[in-house]
């Protein structure tokens, strides 16, 4: 049985949380400190930036709408503990 297909906008949650367990820690850690954008089942990261708007910026410029991506800030790892 398949599952039936989110609304646009709608992330399932389920997917986009196993998706990012598994991304590469060593991956992330380059956007330490930035605010990037995930695809929306966290199997890509989209776009980074230094701050929020320069983020918003490098999507639009991808073509992307808001309810296309993820956001997240990603904090160094001497505050988040991921190493």
């Amino acid at each position: 049985m398949s599952e039936k297909p989110l609304p646009p906008g709608w992330v399932n949650a389920k997917l986009f949380n196993e998706n990012y367990a598994r991304y590469p820690t060593e991956e992330i850690l380059k956007y330490a400190g930035q605010y990037i954008a995930w695809n929306l089942d966290a199997t890509c990261i989209l776009a980074s930036g230094k701050t929020e708007e320069e983020l918003e910026e490098k999507v639009r410029a991808l073509g992307l709408r808001m309810d296309e991506w993820v956001g997240e800030y990603l904090d160094p790892p001497e505050i988040t503990g991921r190493l």
